[in-house]
């Protein structure tokens, strides 16, 4: 019985290795993006789901800056485990100045048109998101994914 589990075990080792060499040569699973941190401005919350499952979800619109840059507009997923708590509503509605850590992802971004603003003007910080939204129609608004636990109020 051991030789036949040596007899497997070296196999399937080498199969795993060979899985991991592969897929982080296919460019289909290489996430090269790099996280930045950046300073964060929340405009509105565009939608939020919260499952005891899965976990929580939240997608913002927001003014970012950059080192050297800022984005006007940027689609911000923030996605957390459940046990997971989202940013105090005080905070945003008091447009507090976040410091975030993000990372680009090219495959969420939405056009001014296409972007989601909940009718209810409760979840909407800055008065002329809406109509900037609007300005914006066709033009591409950036997403990035946040990494929760970087988030903090800036100095």
């Amino acid at each position: 019985m051991r030789s036949l589990s040596r007899n497997f075990v070296a196999p399937l080792a080498l199969l795993l290795l060979e899985t991991v060499v592969v897929t982080a040569q296919n460019p289909v699973y290489n996430f090269s993006a790099k996280p930045h941190m950046a300073e964060v401005r929340i405009l509105a919350i565009s939608s939020s789901a919260h499952t005891g499952v899965s976990g929580n979800q939240e997608i913002y619109l927001a003014e970012v800056h950059f080192k050297g840059n800022t984005l006007a507009m940027a689609k911000l997923v923030d996605a957390y485990q459940s046990t997971g708590v989202a940013i105090r509503r005080s905070v945003l509605m008091d447009r507090h100045l976040l410091r975030m850590m993000l990372v680009r992802n090219p495959d969420c971004d939405s056009t001014g048109k296409s972007f989601f603003l909940p009718a209810d003007a409760s979840n909407t910080f800055d008065a002329g998101t809406r109509s900037a939204l609007s300005d914006q129609g066709a033009e591409n608004i950036p997403c990035f994914v946040v990494i929760h636990a970087a988030t903090r109020l800036a100095k």
